[in-house]
């Protein structure tokens, strides 16, 4: 159960003691008036109001698979959920990663957006990955990154599905950039550009 907080307990800050920063239902609730019951729903409620929640992407269910295989390959993972920001909007990208090049003397980095493919449909799980891909790319265009972007995907999709005719013809015209990795082994099988 809830415990509550005494009407002189309040502290005088304008974060109420059950909300934390990000906005989540802590374990206090407040004191209502008689005429209200409280539910942990309205509570809720209260919280984003005073604590707006920035809602970040769900991992990908392959997103740990492709971490550790970058790893492997010498990759420095730089930051999970990498944000873009181009005219007031903000979108994730799942990986950011940099890799020393010592030849060259300069270093590598790159955006990896990770999909698995697992809808019932693969041309709507197609269409959703290379329209956020397409999104992404033209964002780092327009921003001048140096960030080169890759999409993810699991080596048994790649190789039943993604040699279909218009899958090949897709990622060809819009040029995606796709990273085949096996994920039970968690190594990067190939790199298409």
């Amino acid at each position: 159960m809830y415990d509550t907080l005494e009407p002189n307990s309040v502290r005088q800050n304008p974060i109420p003691s059950f909300c934390n920063t990000s906005g989540v239902h802590l374990r206090y609730r407040p004191i209502h008036p008689p005429s209200h019951s409280y539910n942990k729903k309205d509570g809720d409620r209260y919280c984003q109001q005073i604590h707006p929640v920035i809602q970040m992407p769900a991992k990908d269910i392959y997103h740990d698979a492709v971490r550790f295989a970058l790893i492997k390959d010498d990759w420095e993972i730089l930051t999970d959920n990498y944000r873009l920001e181009f005219g007031g909007d903000r979108l994730y990208v799942d990986i950011a990663a940099e890799k020393s090049i010592t030849a060259q003397k300069q270093n590598r980095k790159i955006l990896v957006e990770v999909k698995s493919f697992l809808g019932r449909s693969f041309i709507n799980d197609l269409e959703n990955a290379v329209g956020q891909y397409i999104i992404y790319r033209d964002i780092l265009l327009e921003t001048h990154s140096e960030f080169y972007l890759y999409l993810a995907i699991p080596k048994g999709v790649y190789k039943s599905n993604f040699q279909r005719k218009l899958a090949r013809t897709i990622v060809t015209r819009n040029q995606v950039n796709l990273l085949i990795f096996d994920a039970q082994t968690e190594e990067i099988e190939r790199w298409i550009e």
